[in-house]
């Protein structure tokens, strides 16, 4: 009978480490300011913008406060926004989900957001992904009836992945279609990142370009961080650092292989990074 317990929580152990996902990309747009965009994303001119009226609501891990807004106020035409790229070298199972607000108004004239691409070499080309459009109803919801977007297997070991919203809209004083809470996540496929992903830890954009996010190390713990290079040299290094922190980067760091350590009163995390 102990042989059969062992057994079984070998096999659940292994179920879990097979079906463990990290965030890969994650944004809130909360830290965002007013009528602009996050770092590194694009849009069409007088497109998609940040806004902090209407705070997303309803649904699991919904933060509130601001969120990525188009209104039928925009000339008549399509309009594109489209993430940084980031790395899915080592990953698969990549899936997507994030909020919408859909108002009743914003269809009246015809406006329809219903574009929605990814690119696995840097936005040169774009192939539609298949998802459940959110009804016009005004009220927040997850995406594709809650469930989670599956991206196809040629998303995955991509050193650039990107993703693009796109609404094609007909001008009219009325509407807004609105995004928010864009989490990317995915199952790594090595052996050492996997124990970092059941340990619950996440370090993202990867790649990075100006900044890195920390996120779920315990809230009370003090942490210090350790940027190196692949051949070891320090490059940054902060002490005191809270969990859901924002580190703002160097300029001056080349393109390249990086490897990021966090030091907790308990434990020490690294993984490797791109920029």
């Amino acid at each position: 009978m102990k042989k059969f317990i062992l057994a079984k929580i070998c096999i659940l152990f292994f179920l879990s480490a097979a079906f463990s996902q990290d965030t890969l990309f994650f944004e809130n747009f909360d830290s965002v300011a007013v009528n602009t965009l996050p770092p590194n994303w694009t849009a069409t001119a007088a497109g998609f913008s940040v806004d902090s009226t209407n705070s997303s609501s309803g649904y699991a891990g919904s933060s509130g406060l601001k969120n990525l807004l188009i209104k039928n106020l925009a000339a008549t035409g399509v309009y594109y926004v489209e993430t940084p790229s980031f790395s899915t070298i080592n990953i698969n199972n990549i899936t997507l989900s994030y909020g919408v607000r859909h108002t009743t108004n914003f269809p009246l004239s015809g406006s329809t957001a219903n574009i929605l691409d990814y690119s696995v070499d840097n936005g040169i080309t774009w192939t539609p992904l298949t998802f459940i459009q959110n009804p016009s109803n005004s009220a927040w919801a997850l995406i594709n009836n809650s469930l989670v977007i599956q991206l196809p297997s040629d998303a995955s070991d991509q050193a650039s992945l990107k993703i693009r919203w796109g609404a094609n809209i007909i001008n009219n004083p009325q509407g807004s279609y609105r995004i928010d809470d864009v989490i990317v996540k995915g199952n790594d496929t090595t052996t050492h990142t996997i124990a970092g992903f059941l340990s619950g830890k996440n370090l993202y954009p990867n790649p990075f370009e100006s900044f890195i996010k920390i996120d779920g190390f315990e809230s009370n713990q003090s942490l210090n961080v350790t940027l190196t290079n692949n051949i070891g040299a320090t490059v940054f290094q902060k002490f005191g650092v809270q969990n859901n922190s924002t580190l703002l980067l160097p300029d001056n760091l080349a393109k390249g292989i990086y490897f990021i350590t966090v030091n907790s009163k308990n434990q020490t995390f690294t993984k490797k990074i791109l920029k």
